[in-house]
């Protein structure tokens, strides 16, 4: 085993199947602890470090609060999840479809409010892709 990396519970960790580097463990740990000022600021955040990475983000699920106020919101890759069948079986259709895009990634950032102190914090980050992530001078083509 290669000194930089660590056998985790034997688990699926990382792209190189179930070993995760140093450097992975600590990326994870630097967005696992971040704090916002709202949810905007975590939209940002994921939306910089996903371009960054080479992926583009979108908003997915969001829950309120009694008063309807938004306290948790999930971002995920725009790979997430699958077309649904309704769309492939369509007879009314007019134009043509668009070109499938979503592979099943589960790469995601769960947002949430400690509503006491006002902050958004880091619920769930996975960054485990199911799909190759674009090159750095693709980026701006997401």
């Amino acid at each position: 085993m290669s000194p930089k990396c660590i056998d985790l519970f034997q688990g699926n960790f990382g792209m190189a199947g179930n070993h995760i580097s140093l450097e992975e463990i600590t990326e994870y740990e630097s967005v696992i602890t971040k704090e916002f000022r709202s949810e905007d600021e975590g939209y940002k955040f994921y939306n910089d470090y996903a371009w960054s990475k080479g992926f583009s983000i979108r908003k997915d699920n969001v829950r309120y609060n009694g008063d309807g106020k938004v306290v948790w919101r999930r971002l995920c890759c725009s790979y997430e999840g699958y077309r649904l069948l309704k769309y492939f079986e369509r007879t009314d259709q007019i134009r043509e479809p668009r070109a499938l895009t979503r592979c099943g990634c589960e790469a995601k950032l769960e947002i949430q409010l400690n509503e006491e102190m006002g902050i958004w914090f880091v619920k769930d980050f996975n960054d485990g892709h199911a799909h190759p992530l674009a090159k750095h001078d693709q980026v701006a083509f997401l």
